[in-house]
């Protein structure tokens, strides 16, 4: 069945598997937001990760889906998390009620469903680019269909890439990353090139 696919990975947490604490600090702001939004949005299906999470819909969810990747990243964002993704459409399958997965506190009570299919691949491989930056990379039709819904919240420049802070926010953000920068945990000295290319993202935003 044809399903809107995003993959979304945390990069710093790579950098801390020998701190379990920071570990469950980050894996549980990574997880709590998507809790908030399951309730909101039942059609929304996700597989989640101790690092990485899967995000499915039907085509005709896409607006919804959308808002969704805007409230996420949005959310991360604060949270000193760096995630990259990459969003596809294309062949999914998804079942349900085939296993049960709790990761932290947060999941309980929470369906998750499993993904397979080409949809999966195509979108790890996408979110994989070397682009840096808190990022989310569109496939062009997924690029295509969303500036169909807000011109604003895609850029034209290839790889194109979802628009996720709020422009009402911008100054916000680049004092978030700013802060990043100054901060001396390893995980985010090892983000330093991301968090930079994050900053002259926004800024460029700003000049418009």
């Amino acid at each position: 069945m044809r399903h809107i696919v995003g993959y979304f990975e945390v990069l710093n947490m790579q950098f801390i598997a020998e701190n379990p604490d920071l570990q469950n600090t980050l894996l549980s702001a990574f997880i709590r937001p998507v809790t908030f939004i399951a309730t909101d949005h039942p059609d929304l299906k996700f597989e989640l990760f101790p690092d990485s999470m899967v995000l499915g819909c039907v085509p005709e969810s896409l607006g919804d889906f959308v808002r969704i990747l805007q409230r996420l990243f949005r959310n991360w964002s604060t949270n000193y998390l760096i995630v990259r993704g990459g969003v596809v459409s294309g062949q999914a399958d998804v079942m349900s009620g085939a296993f049960e997965k709790v990761l932290v506190k947060e999941l309980s009570g929470i369906h998750m469903w499993r993904f397979s299919g080409p949809a999966v691949v195509n979108a790890y491989h996408l979110s994989q680019s070397d682009v840096m930056g808190m990022v989310c990379l569109l496939s062009p039709d997924i690029a295509e269909l969303t500036r169909a819904i807000d011109p604003a919240i895609v850029t034209h420049a290839s790889p194109q890439r979802f628009v996720w802070p709020d422009p009402n926010h911008l100054e916000s953000y680049v004092e978030v990353y700013n802060k990043m920068l100054n901060k001396n945990e390893i995980h985010l000295r090892q983000m330093k090139p991301h968090i930079e290319a994050t900053i002259q993202f926004i800024e460029g935003m700003l000049e418009q």
